[in-house]
């Protein structure tokens, strides 16, 4: 039996399939398996599995962590959780920091703040 995760894994494939201009048959081809399969794991019927996840990430050409995207981290709730657009926005101030000894002083911030558990 599936679970919502499955589901929310599959959209996310078919979101990213379509934004590159890729069929079904096309990452069935590459991945050497039918297209009703594809399918399947874009419904969200059949499981998706990590090494699959990984092959995704790979002919895709996104991170792994984009299939999660949207899902609240197991361990921390709703409002604890940085949502797609919190991160970007993160990260944009991240990369617009004006050296290098400014980010890697926002890193060991961050790791410090994570490895306290806060």
């Amino acid at each position: 039996m599936t679970q919502p995760i499955d589901q929310h894994l599959g959209k996310q494939l078919k979101k990213a399939r379509k934004s590159r201009g890729l069929s079904q048959s096309d990452i069935a081809a590459t991945l050497n398996i039918s297209y009703q399969q594809v399918q399947k794991y874009e419904r969200g019927s059949n499981r998706i599995s990590a090494a699959r996840l990984y092959q995704l990430s790979d002919i895709l050409k996104i991170p792994v962590m984009y299939f999660f995207d949207g899902l609240p981290a197991a361990h921390l709730s709703e409002e604890e959780t940085v949502t797609g657009d919190e991160a970007e926005t993160l990260l944009g101030h991240y990369n617009n920091m004006p050296d290098d000894d400014h980010r890697l002083l926002f890193k060991k911030f961050v790791r410090a703040l994570s490895n306290i558990g806060l």
